[in-house]
């Protein structure tokens, strides 16, 4: 058998000089050192991330809720404009109203004791009155309180619109005038 033998040409201990060894001491201090702050502040950076991710995940959640409630409302909005317009309407409408009571009440005095077939006014303050008398005696009085109003500005351009002599004796009067109240 044939043995083998080695040799070794390389000094097994190397001669370092004290400021190689003092160096060396200081890389690997330093070393465990920067591994040492390096450690927690990886950690500490993930903890950070983990919990941005978190907020990141509830606020796209919240978000969503939102834009669901935002949209679920807009039927709402809707109605609730219509609502307003329709209020707007009315207010109009309202403001436009006239108090007719006064015009009733000249009609009425106009007519005094004689029947009133029926009464149209319009929103310019026209007025059509059919009256029934039995006579043309009868329409005498109705005939001198329109003269009497007119005389007082409180109707203008009275106007005889028919006059309709029915087989009874009666008459069937339509008088057209404006109001001035």
């Amino acid at each position: 058998m044939e043995s083998r033998l080695d040799i070794n040409l390389i000094n097994a201990k190397a001669d370092v000089t004290p400021e190689v060894a003092a160096l060396s001491r200081l890389l690997h201090r330093l070393s465990i050192m920067s591994l040492a702050l390096l450690v927690p502040v990886a950690a500490g950076m993930s903890i950070v991330l983990i919990v941005l991710r978190a907020r990141l995940t509830s606020l796209q959640s919240e978000r969503q809720q939102l834009v669901t409630a935002i949209s679920g409302l807009s039927q709402t909005e809707g109605l609730y404009t219509a609502l307003q317009d329709r209020v707007g309407v009315t207010e109009k409408v309202a403001e436009s109203q006239v108090d007719w009571s006064q015009a009733m009440d000249l009609v009425d005095a106009i007519r005094s004791d004689t029947p009133l077939s029926s009464v149209t006014v319009n929103d310019s303050k026209s007025v059509l009155v059919n009256i029934e008398v039995s006579s043309v005696d009868a329409l005498v009085p109705v005939m001198s309180r329109l003269t009497e109003a007119v005389t007082a500005k409180k109707i203008n351009h009275p106007v005889l619109r028919s006059f309709q002599y029915n087989k009874d004796g009666s008459m069937l009067v339509s008088l057209q005038f404006s109001l001035l109240l």
